[in-house]
């Protein structure tokens, strides 16, 4: 049974009819405190049980950079992964290492510097990635059959907006210059803090 609209949900509904709350200042704001609400749903399960056995989330995170291949040219390594989910590289070491004990990676040594080694995804290791990232469309295809008149087009634009969006926000991760004010830096999600860090 659905429940009555919340006071909320004529806030929401009213959004783009009020001038105030469409001027970016407004869309800013709710985006700075809407969407961290889907990266603590996203990194709410630490563990999964798929058929090649148990994942934790940071194993799962890495696999899905290797799987859609996010680094690009450049050689993936624990260096690289590390700067990526700014951690120290040997909590990257020990999850590289139980996803290769796992069958889920490889890992051979770079011809061009023996000191390194090249991380490749196995095909039980696609498979992982794939399960558990239908896992999560299934559970977002849910609550979204929930909403009533969503407009696929408009929907689909404003995600274009929100990927253009959060790149530039990466993009400013590495960056040198002074921050105006002090705070931690925001992490990607799905790379949140683990009960156990080398998972």
């Amino acid at each position: 049974m659905r429940m009555p609209p919340s006071h909320d949900d004529h806030h929401r509904a009213g959004a783009s009819h009020d001038p105030d709350l469409a001027s970016p200042e407004a869309i800013a704001r709710r985006m700075v405190t809407e969407l961290p609400r889907f990266g603590s749903w996203a990194s709410a399960i630490r563990d999964f049980e798929t058929p090649h056995g148990k994942v934790g989330l940071r194993q799962l995170a890495i696999l899905w950079l290797i799987r859609y291949d996010t680094f690009g040219p450049e050689p993936l390594s624990a260096t690289s992964l590390a700067v990526h989910f700014q951690v120290q590289p040997s909590v990257i070491t020990k999850a590289l290492t139980r996803l290769e004990t796992s069958g889920l990676i490889t890992r051979t040594v770079d011809p061009a510097d023996s000191r390194r080694s090249l991380i490749a995804i196995t095909e039980p290791g696609i498979e992982v990635s794939r399960y558990v990232e239908d896992l999560f469309i299934a559970d977002m295809m849910d609550s979204l059959s929930r909403v009533e008149s969503i407009r696929w087009d408009e929907l689909a634009r404003a995600l274009d907006v929100l990927e253009a969006v959060g790149d530039d926000l990466v993009r400013k991760l590495g960056q040198t210059r002074k921050p105006t004010r002090q705070r931690r830096q925001p992490r990607p999600i799905l790379s949140q803090p683990d009960t156990d860090p080398d998972r």
